[in-house]
């Protein structure tokens, strides 16, 4: 089951269940109330959901392709890339505290592993953070930075980008 916005579901044999509102009353007495928006699906699939690409398919569920026309050739470019399919980019952005850019991944099938974060960005240094983006330990960047990553281990890196 894929949703765009809900946490509340359960599978039991061959039931599954999505909750969709719950309207509590504290600590906020109008919660849930109003109108909502949200999407669902069924993806059906044969073995587990790291042959079935679960994950990549919630993600472009989640983020969904926008089209519009232009005049200019199509263009492929990937800011960044990783090696490991376990591992999902999440989120790249503008640091909260410099012009440095966070990148932030995750392990996504429960096991530990390698992954290699390369891109096209001319990097001149890198650190590893926490989701705060308190900065903890310089890596090393060549052509990428390669990282042990544990089961659904979140990764925060601050890359100082050349000028």
């Amino acid at each position: 089951m894929l949703n765009d916005c809900k946490y509340g579901y359960a599978t039991h044999r061959n039931v599954m269940r999505l909750s969709l509102l719950r309207a509590p009353t504290h600590p906020d007495p109008v919660a849930d109330r109003g109108r909502h928006v949200f999407r669902y699906a069924l993806l059906p699939h044969a073995g587990d959901f790291r042959a079935a690409g679960v994950i990549q398919q919630a993600q472009a569920f989640n983020q969904p392709l926008l089209v519009q026309p232009t005049s200019a050739a199509p263009v492929e470019k990937s800011f960044f890339r990783v090696n490991n399919p376990a591992v999902v980019i999440d989120t790249v952005k503008q640091a909260e505290d410099s012009p440095d850019v966070v990148v932030r991944l995750y392990e996504a099938h429960g096991a530990h592993g390698r992954v290699k974060l390369s891109g096209a960005l001319p990097v001149k240094s890198v650190v590893r953070g926490n989701l705060l983006e308190e900065t903890s330990a310089k890596l090393t960047w060549r052509d990428g930075v390669t990282l042990n990553v544990g089961p659904f281990e979140i990764v925060t890196l601050k890359l100082a980008l050349a000028r």
